[in-house]
């Protein structure tokens, strides 16, 4: 049995290696940093500029896996009691919802980011005068990908409540892995 994967897997897998990326270069400067300011009691200037612009590239760009991973907190003490279809139903009106905040916050951060970009924006105050219009500019990237995911989870749910798919069918469009049997 091989696994298929789709165009949309491989943009999630995409994000999170840029978020796993990024918590590796935080840990590393970090750690450097702490040895250096340990050596020479003073610490390395942009590490913590650095830091803080790959913390939102960080968490950005991990929002569209971790909804398809479904590993965000789930509270199921109201639906638990709820029909399939009634909970489907609050599955498709709670993604909605996410997605008409999840637009207003594209809409902003990028409005944001051009005008970032567009004034080459860097950390005030800093005396290495650190760029940070590329943070900027990610996050409505990274916001994007998950409208993307609440898109494909919304066609998803509306296959289920119309029966064209199952709840425990793994069929998720573009989006997922189906199991493919070799014949």
């Amino acid at each position: 049995m091989n696994v298929k994967v789709g165009p949309w897997s491989k943009i999630n897998r995409i994000f999170w290696w840029i978020a796993a990326l990024a918590i590796i270069a935080m840990c590393i400067t970090t750690t450097i940093d702490v040895f250096w300011r340990w050596l020479t009691n003073e610490s390395i200037g942009p590490v913590y500029s650095l830091c803080e612009t790959l913390m939102a590239l960080m968490v950005w760009s991990a929002l569209s896996p971790t909804q398809k991973a479904g590993k965000h907190i789930n509270v199921t003490i109201l639906t638990s009691k709820l029909s399939d279809k009634m909970k489907t139903i609050l599955e498709i009106v709670s993604l909605l919802i996410c997605a008409f905040f999840f637009v207003l916050i594209f809409w902003k951060t990028l409005e944001d980011g051009i005008w970032a970009y567009g004034v080459k924006s860097y950390r005030a105050g800093d005396f290495y005068r650190f760029p940070t219009w590329w943070a900027r500019l990610f996050v409505p990237v990274g916001v994007a990908a998950m409208l993307g995911q609440l898109t494909f989870e919304v066609i998803n749910s509306i296959r289920i409540l119309t029966g064209k798919a199952n709840v425990s069918d793994n069929i998720n469009l573009l989006v997922g892995e189906e199991k493919v049997v070799n014949g």
